[in-house]
């Protein structure tokens, strides 16, 4: 009979470990973004932008009145929802009310410099392994920082749009889509050169005439 309840127990904790395991394998865990450097010499840096914890994520609900997540460096957190929570960079609020999320793309990101028609400053994010779509596509996840100079707000989502069947951008305003280091603002522009010529030479002194010698007297 104790041989039997320690087969029991045994069992149980082997499926605790595997259990574990599988969490462990499933679960994105990820360290800090790699600073990103554009063509143009700007490095950004979006570890500030991380949200953790009950709020590990960005949100805007979308003309279907469903929420859309986002987070960066990490997956999002504190959504909810599976295969979103742990998992996904992006994610979408599935139809139905059965507790899933539908992942947009999973990190780490691949970089690129931000659309010209954006602006000159900021960065881009592309996140191309999300969940299957129904005709077989992989969903992906394009998000565009645009920088904010001076905004007291961590960032903000302010754009979701579906432009494609499974193809997903995001817009984020964020003072942190500013570079940390900008090659073409980090130093002031040199004073031009002014070229100073050497003074005239001053006019010649004229010379005073010599006096005329005075004429010999006569002699008597």
């Amino acid at each position: 009979m104790r041989r039997t309840g320690m087969q029991h127990s045994n069992f149980v904790i082997l499926f605790g470990v595997f259990s574990l395991l599988v969490a462990l394998a499933s679960a994105q865990i990820l360290g800090p973004c790699a600073l990103y450097t554009d063509p143009l010499g700007n490095t950004y840096d979006p570890n500030p932008l991380t949200r953790t914890g009950s709020d590990g994520y960005y949100y805007m609900k979308n003309s279907d009145g469903l929420y859309n997540f986002l987070n960066y460096c990490s997956p999002v957190s504190g959504t909810g929802l599976n295969r979103c929570d742990g998992v996904a960079a992006g994610c979408l609020e599935s139809y139905n009310a059965n507790g899933n999320g539908t992942s947009l793309g999973i990190p780490p990101a691949i970089y690129s410099p931000l659309p010209t028609e954006l602006g000159t400053l900021g960065f881009t994010m592309f996140y191309p392994k999300g969940l299957k779509c129904s005709n077989g596509d992989i969903r992906n996840l394009t998000v565009y920082t645009v920088c904010e100079a001076g905004s007291p707000a961590q960032g903000a989502l302010i754009s979701t749009t579906e432009i494609a069947h499974c193809t997903y951008i995001f817009t984020v305003s964020s003072k942190y889509g500013c570079p940390v280091s900008n090659p073409s603002k980090s130093a002031p522009a040199p004073p031009p050169v002014i070229s100073r010529l050497p003074p005239p030479p001053p006019p010649p002194v004229a010379s005073p005439s010599p006096s005329p010698s005075p004429s010999p007297s006569p002699s008597p």
